[in-house]
């Protein structure tokens, strides 16, 4: 055989507000942060838009062993085996909403020019297609008995191609059919396709992606090359974050608050900024803001968010736009210009003041076990501050994430205070 395909998908499954979240770890998933998910694109760290990761519990995989075992798969936790192969599920959560699923074969499979298509088709792996509806229906659901598989999924194929023979290589106009899946590509399309991807090619192997998935193409002198692999991964890692960006932006019934846009605007309109480390990554990216129309979706959903005094917003959300406070031993003082005119907003809020107050102090007696635990503060304090708006779930992803990489010494701490943070951002 001329070609190996390794094949792997990005699924999106979208999660409507009255179906689970996972924003802490619960009976079907371990909730871990999603730090190592960004350094892989290139150094990204500071940014607060990222995924969670969620790590199956023994409960998921239970849940799912009907349908693992009707499909002929086994195993009792990912990845599953069947037949000659085996295949794995990376799961991320999104808290605006979506769920990602990463679903990739460990083996690549022999094969000619004409099978590839056959393979990068998710619905035509039967058997694997069906895991991941039963997957995604368990996901949704958030039930461990009585849940049913979704009925359809969007997917997009993640394809690395190694050439076995140095005598027959896929040429141009074969990468671009195979990425865009349609034949016959005209020579037009074809050299767009190859110019606007030339800016983060990085050695002799050759990378495509655009809005409709990522396909690499590796020599096969190549195929366990560090570099090569470490671009797959970052370039799959950028199409995911520009899919549920994409999504976000494009959900007409979805709007964030200034903050939250502020916050992915540093990453659409600046990467270089936020991607430091990696110059093809942030080329990669560029690209993917362009296919995507990322800085238009942008654009266009702040110039519809709504203004602070909007007097369609609730109470809560007014009286959170509009004071930016501090409240310290019961004081409440207004950050713009050092008043004390907030007494609504206090007694408001009074009960989950509370809960922010005492977790502080509580912090403040690990400041000498822990170096970040004025970092850790100060989040808790910006939490504080943007409870009842959508940038609360920003701060709390942040918060979150911190926590899981210093569980020894927060987690006892933290603990007793989960439930009520958690609580807050519904």
């Amino acid at each position: 055989m001329n070609y190996e395909v390794k094949q792997a998908w990005k699924v999106v499954i979208p999660l409507a507000e009255s179906e689970a979240n996972y924003i802490s770890s619960n009976k079907l998933f371990n909730c871990l942060t999603g730090n190592n998910f960004l350094r892989a694109i290139g150094g990204i760290e500071k940014l607060a838009f990222r995924p969670i990761v969620l790590q199956p519990t023994v409960a998921f995989h239970k849940a799912l062993s009907k349908f693992r075992e009707q499909l002929g798969f086994s195993g009792k936790k990912f990845p599953y085996k069947f037949t000659d192969n085996e295949v794995n599920i990376n799961i991320h959560y999104y808290v605006e909403g979506y769920v990602v699923l990463t679903v990739s074969l460990k083996n690549a499979v022999p094969c000619e020019y004409d099978d590839i298509a056959l393979l990068q088709n998710l619905t035509k792996q039967s058997n694997v297609n069906k895991l991941v509806l039963a997957a995604g229906g368990l996901i949704k659901s958030g039930k461990l008995k009585g849940f049913k598989s979704i009925s359809s999924i969007k997917s997009y194929p993640c394809t690395i191609i190694y050439e076995n023979n140095d005598q027959v290589c896929i040429s141009e106009e074969q990468s671009v059919e195979i990425l865009t899946r349609h034949s016959g590509a005209n020579i037009n399309i074809v050299k767009s396709v190859i110019e606007k991807n030339s800016e983060h090619q990085l050695n002799a192997s050759r990378a495509l992606v655009d809005r409709q998935g990522l396909l690499h193409i590796v020599p096969i002198y190549l195929n366990q090359d560090k570099e090569t692999i470490r671009k797959f991964k970052s370039i799959a890692n950028l199409l995911e974050l520009s899919i549920v960006l994409s999504k976000s932006l494009n959900d007409e019934n979805v709007f964030h608050n200034a903050d939250y846009y502020r916050e992915i605007g540093k990453l659409i309109n600046n990467p270089e900024l936020v991607i430091q480390h990696s110059v093809t990554a942030k080329n990669t990216f560029e690209l993917l803001i362009k296919e995507f129309k990322l800085k238009i979706l942008l654009a266009t959903k702040m110039e519809l968010t709504q203004p602070q005094n909007d007097p369609s917003l609730t109470k809560r959300e007014n009286m959170t736009n509009i004071y930016n406070t501090n409240i310290h031993g019961g004081t409440v003082q207004n950050i713009s210009n050092g008043g004390t005119n907030v007494t609504q907003f206090a007694e408001f809020n009074g009960k989950n003041d509370e809960l922010f107050v005492k977790l502080i102090e509580d912090l403040r007696k690990v400041k000498d076990q822990l170096q970040e635990a004025e970092q850790v503060i100060n989040l808790v304090g910006e939490m504080q501050q943007a409870r009842g708006t959508d940038n609360y779930r920003v701060k709390y992803t942040s918060f979150m994430s911190i926590l899981s990489n210093h569980m020894t010494v927060l987690g006892p701490i933290v603990g007793p205070y989960l439930d009520g943070l958690t609580k807050l951002l519904t």
